[in-house]
């Protein structure tokens, strides 16, 4: 039997270990590499050559991904010179903090699909029109749709820093984003929930787990709308980062130092937080403990379903924990109308633009049921005095 010779041999542009060659056995150009310890070859296929290449490069991408050993590198040795955008989000997702690089997997798992496949230099705005028409197959709003092109984008500047894409591509825009405001309990609906909730547990006296579990409900949701900090503020504070202190008026309000989004602010929080930090400080243990070890996610959406206020009747949205931030900061404005917006977004942590649109934007006739609804004060009629100094009433009306 003949032996098999080589006609041709021709090393690839990009890879180097990646060779394209002809035999004699074969019209068809052969890719051939050496991974992880063994010969690797595949026909192409083909007889072009440059159509060789391209089909021999996509061939050892799809292998080079599932070699064993380039699989348990670092995610910097393994781009490329050409890498997808599956594998700069490695890179990018490394860079981050360990709270950041959970939220970034869980917003690439919904485009995953699209975009890991696809090489970073072919990232273009026609990319991102296909993407829109795909993500919008599932129903998602322009808002979901642009937190994806944030990340997309991130990614696309990091392979820019990486030397691996020339310049960014024009991103067309996601379309107009509503503003929809979390929905909030008003003062009658926020009244309502206390006593569903002082009812239910008063309900539960016969039953010391369930009666303290509906009880560590109520302390936080009172503790979240008397601070207005954000759920997993409250979540991660301990006894030891609070004080109680005394106003003006010589009421007990609590001050927080608080670490969230904004990172650590100093927040004062209204006699209910301090009401309810005294309680359970009495039943701690340790200053270092949390203030609430558990989240109660699932008692309160029973609470609310209780109430009957689980679905904001105006918006249809669904409440939940997140609305009593929503809630704080609205019953502040209310509460204090002549009170800075600046001074509310820092004990918030947020920002004046973030209140003005969304809180006091909806409020603002609320603001001023007052004077809105004042009745102007009937100004005495004028008189006219005529030549003889008599009084003679005016027809004017």
């Amino acid at each position: 039997m003949p032996k098999t010779k080589i006609i041709e041999q021709h090393l690839h542009p990009k890879f180097p270990r990646l060779v394209v060659d002809l035999r004699t056995n074969s019209r068809f150009y052969q890719a051939r590499t050496f991974l992880d310890g063994k010969l690797v070859q595949k026909s192409t296929k083909t007889t072009n050559l440059p159509t060789a290449f391209k089909l021999a490069e996509d061939w050892y991408r799809r292998i080079l991904r599932s070699s064993v050993s380039f699989g348990m590198a670092h995610p910097i040795a393994r781009l490329t010179a050409d890498p997808t955008v599956a594998e700069v989000f490695s890179t990018y997702r490394t860079g981050l903090s360990p709270k950041k690089q959970e939220y970034a997997k869980q917003k690439w798992g919904p485009i995953a699909d699209y975009w890991k496949a696809l090489l970073v230099r072919e990232a273009s705005t026609q990319t991102f029109r296909d993407f829109y028409v795909w993500r919008r197959r599932k129903n998602v709003s322009n808002h979901t749709l642009h937190k994806d092109v944030v990340l997309v984008r991130q990614i696309l500047k990091r392979a820019l820093e990486d030397g691996q894409l020339p310049t960014l591509p024009i991103i067309p825009k996601v379309g107009e984003i509503a503003k929809n405001p979390r929905p909030w309990l008003t003062p009658i609906e926020w009244r309502l929930l206390l006593r569903t909730s002082d009812k239910r547990i008063r309900a539960a006296k016969r039953n010391p787990r369930l009666r303290q579990q509906r009880q560590d409900t109520h302390d936080v949701m009172v503790f979240l709308v008397h601070s207005m900090c954000r759920v997993g503020e409250v979540l991660s504070l301990r006894f030891r980062d609070c004080r109680i202190e005394k106003n003006k008026d010589d009421d007990n309000i609590l001050l927080c130092e608080v670490s969230g989004k904004r990172g650590t602010r100093t927040v004062v929080a209204l006699v209910g937080a301090a009401s309810v930090y005294q309680r359970r400080l009495k039943r701690a243990k340790d200053t270092d403990a949390l203030i609430f070890p558990e989240h109660h996610r699932d008692a309160f959406r029973e609470l609310l379903e209780a109430a009957k206020l689980r679905q904001d009747q105006k918006s249809g949205f669904e409440r939940n924990f997140k609305s009593l931030r929503a809630t704080a900061i609205s019953f502040r404005i209310l509460n204090s109308p002549d009170l800075n917006l600046q001074v509310i977004a820092r004990n918030a942590g947020t920002s004046v633009v973030m209140i003005d649109e969304f809180y006091a934007k909806r409020l603002t006739a609320e603001m001023n049921k007052d004077a809105l609804s004042a009745i102007p004060k009937r100004q005495p009629r004028k008189s006219r005095t005529g030549a003889g100094g008599a009084g003679v009433k005016s027809n004017a009306r």
